[in-house]
C-alpha cells in the first residue's frame, strides 16, 4: 500500500478537519461519499491539471461512484491542479482490513492517512510507505 502519512495537531477533529486544511493549508475539501457524487465529478471536471490517469469527466465519475463503499476514504481534499483521497484517524484508531483492502485497490490514486496526533503508530502498524504524489507537504 502506498499512502502519504500527515500528522496534524492532535486538537483537530473529522468535524474540523475541513475547516483546518481551509484555514491552514488553503485547501478545499468534501465529504467523500455517494451524496456528495455530484459536487466531486464537477470538483474533478473543474482541475487545471489532472494528476492522476483518467482522461475524461466520463471515466472520471465513473470511477468515483464505484470507488465508494465500505473501507473508501472519508475526504477528497484538493485544489485547483491536484486532489488526495484522505482517511482521518486519531493516533489510537489503526486502518481497518477493508480500509486497507480499499486502499491497495486504488493504489493509481493519490492516497493520504490523516493523523490526529502523532503518525508513528499507523506507520509502524501498517507498514506504509509515503507517496510523493501528494498535495499536502
Amino acid at each position: 500500500m502506498i499512502a502519504k502519512v500527515i500528522s496534524i495537531p492532535e486538537f483537530i477533529t473529522e468535524k474540523t478537519f475541513l475547516e483546518y486544511m481551509r484555514t491552514s493549508h488553503n485547501l478545499n475539501g468534501i465529504k467523500f461519499n455517494k451524496s456528495n457524487f455530484h459536487k466531486i465529478g464537477e470538483i474533478m471536471s473543474e482541475m487545471e491539471d489532472y494528476a492522476f490517469k483518467w482522461s475524461d469527466y466520463q471515466s472520471v465519475t465513473s470511477r468515483i461512484l464505484r470507488s465508494f463503499g465500505k473501507g473508501s476514504p472519508d475526504f477528497l481534499v484538493y485544489n485547483k491542479k491536484h486532489f488526495m483521497l484522505c482517511e482521518f484517524k486519531t493516533k489510537n484508531d489503526p486502518l481497518s482490513p477493508t480500509q486497507i483492502f480499499w486502499f491497495d485497490s486504488h493504489s493509481d490514486l493519490p492516497l493520504g492517512i490523516i493523523i490526529a496526533g502523532n503518525p508513528d503508530y499507523v506507520q509502524e502498524k501498517e507498514n506504509l510507505d509515503e507517496d510523493d504524489k501528494s498535495i499536502i507537504a
